[in-house]
């Protein structure tokens, strides 16, 4: 079953553009002012920007940390590195998270959708990190994807829409619906050097942890797949994961002789 990227979620966290949106509202109500809607800030058209990847081909394109690659079609199974397109002009010191394929890739500051990290010598913590939708999800960090399960739903309110920068499927053999999720371009501190990141749980709320390790992972520079994590395989200098499919979470939800790698059944050890 093909992987699912759709329309991005409500978070913890009000964006302060529907705050701006909601006074400006209120003030062309109350005033009547004619014109009014004509003079709202540029940003409250739509924090995304249009950044479209040219060269995108295959059947899907992701963002995989630094680097952006596609599978399927004439890049095969194990994928192929394409260009990145960032938006013109100055980037946020919180940088880019973008999504959507070929003309219809955008991006948007990462700080207007989670939490900033807060560093310390012992590491870094981010308060209400990125899930892929409102419901209750628990998350690992796979060789530098972010990997997660779907707990259950949000109790009370309406889900919301999926980040379209994950990749979900129906996790197999499931009696419930659950769902899992993989992002390869997950938010990570702006410390230099590579992290191995994990979540807790503290009076209901969950946080991201990430410390600085020497690990291999997904999307780094490589001349060999032995410098790959498991699964993955070295192509045109990256480490990429074979063609993502989420849905596993548990290595037993593959099968006899098939391994969960970044959340799609593998063969390889």
């Amino acid at each position: 079953m093909r992987p699912s990227a759709e329309r991005a979620p409500r978070h913890h966290a009000t964006s302060r553009f529907g705050a701006i949106a909601a006074a400006a509202r209120f003030a062309c109500a109350a005033l009547a002012m004619a014109g009014c809607e004509r003079a709202r800030p540029p940003a409250l058209e739509g924090p995304r920007v249009s950044a479209p990847a040219a060269e995108d081909r295959g059947e899907l394109c992701l963002d995989l940390s630094a680097i952006r690659a596609c599978w399927g079609g004439a890049c095969g199974e194990q994928g192929c590195v394409v260009p990145r397109p960032l938006p013109s002009g100055l980037a946020p010191p919180s940088g880019f998270r973008c999504a959507g394929r070929a003309e219809a890739r955008s991006c948007r500051a990462r700080a207007d959708e989670a939490g900033e990290f807060r560093c310390d010598a012992q590491g870094c913590v981010q308060q209400h990190p990125r899930a892929p939708d409102s419901g209750e999800w628990e998350c690992v960090d796979s060789a530098g994807a972010v990997h997660c399960r779907n707990v259950s739903d949000a109790a009370g309110v309406v889900p919301g829409a999926l980040d379209p920068a994950f990749v979900c499927g129906p996790r197999r053999g499931s009696a419930t619906a659950e769902r899992v999720c993989v992002d390869f371009a997950p938010d990570l501190p702006s410390q230099a050097g590579d992290h191995s990141c994990f979540s807790s749980y503290r009076g209901g709320a969950r946080a991201w942890h990430c410390k600085p390790a020497r690990t291999p992972r997904l999307g780094q520079a490589c001349t060999s797949g032995a410098e790959c994590p498991p699964a993955a395989s070295c192509i045109s200098g990256f480490c990429l994961p074979p063609y993502p499919r989420p849905a596993c979470w548990f290595d037993s939800d593959c099968g006899q002789d098939r391994h969960c790698r970044f959340g799609s059944c593998s063969e390889a050890g």
